[in-house]
């Protein structure tokens, strides 16, 4: 009986985990939006910056708030090398949106959308190659199914034009640094909570794009009142909030899973956009968006989806 107690907790936390990333990655979809309106004003560093250090106050609520829900939980001391993947977390996450941004500002969104998409690719490679993780078939094909789907709905926009190299070859890299962003939280997740973790690179991150803004930018805040909705939106809805649930589902999910999950971003965005506002959706759109849907099932149900114990 014990042990079917067991099996039942287990089950009920991966349910939770897998609801935690997929509201986590609705969350993470608005970024593009509050990050077009901020670049109106304010460059793609200095974005990123408020983002990072408006986050720092929820966050530490959250750390403050948990640690009295749990006074009884032992705390110890962390390890060097937990402290070295701290400090990694932080400074690629400080790398990884403010390139993001920047690629929305020198290249199309479909290209930038089309590079993005090969994350989940890079984070399955690194789990494989660093953390020895195995997966089984059934998330491979989830993973192909739905790489093809991402890469069909923006495919067709994709503009090769050399003047927006440098924006494409951002685009790309910023995929690189989100699949070892993913793969740093994972194995972070094993010792800390997410509010610590994300408290700890938010605050690296405040730090050291604030200071390039300063020196490459030279404007750090908004102007106007626009500006200012734009940046807080994006701090307490894509960072608190999207990524907050996205590091907690981590404890219980892989993070090729969670890379995965990200090729929903288009799809959500896309569904938004013809609810809200009546936006045309073309029969081959929302064919590739099943194809999204149907690979993400595929691979969130396999077995290499979910940790084991």
């Amino acid at each position: 009986m014990t042990e079917q107690l067991k099996i039942q907790a287990r089950q009920g936390t991966t349910v939770v985990a897998i609801a935690s990333l997929l509201v986590g990655i609705v969350a993470v979809a608005c970024a593009a939006i509050f990050v077009k309106i901020s670049l109106a004003e304010i460059g793609p560093i200095a974005t990123i910056s408020n983002r990072f250090w408006i986050a720092i106050v929820p966050f530490s609520v959250w750390a403050g708030g948990e640690r009295l829900l749990q006074p009884e939980t032992p705390s110890a001391p962390l390890r060097p090398d937990e402290w070295a993947l701290l400090l990694l977390a932080g400074v690629i996450a400080a790398v990884d949106l403010p390139l993001w941004a920047f690629s929305l500002s020198r290249t199309s969104v479909a290209n930038a959308m089309v590079l993005s998409d090969l994350a989940p690719l890079f984070t399955t490679l690194g789990a494989w190659l660093l953390w020895r993780q195995r997966f089984d078939p059934r998330f491979l094909v989830g993973l192909a199914v739905s790489l093809m789907g991402a890469i069909a709905i923006g495919i067709g926009d994709v503009q090769l034009d050399p003047l927006q190299l440098f924006g494409d070859g951002a685009a790309l890299l910023s995929a690189l640094f989100l699949s070892a962003y993913l793969l740093t939280l994972e194995r972070l997740r094993t010792r800390l909570s997410a509010p610590v973790i994300l408290l700890s690179t938010s605050s690296i991150g405040a730090l050291i794009t604030g200071a390039i803004a300063l020196n490459v930018e030279h404007q750090l805040l908004p102007i106007s009142s626009q500006g200012w909705v734009a940046v807080i939106g994006l701090a307490l809805v894509s960072q608190v909030l999207g990524q907050g649930l996205i590091t907690f589902s981590l404890n219980r999910l892989s993070s090729g899973i969670v890379a995965l999950s990200y090729l929903l971003e288009p799809v959500l965005s896309a569904l938004g956009a013809w609810i809200l506002f009546s936006e045309t959706l073309s029969l081959f759109n929302a064919t590739a968006f099943l194809i999204v849907i149907v690979g993400v099932y595929i691979a969130i149900s396999s077995p290499s989806a979910v940790k084991a114990g």
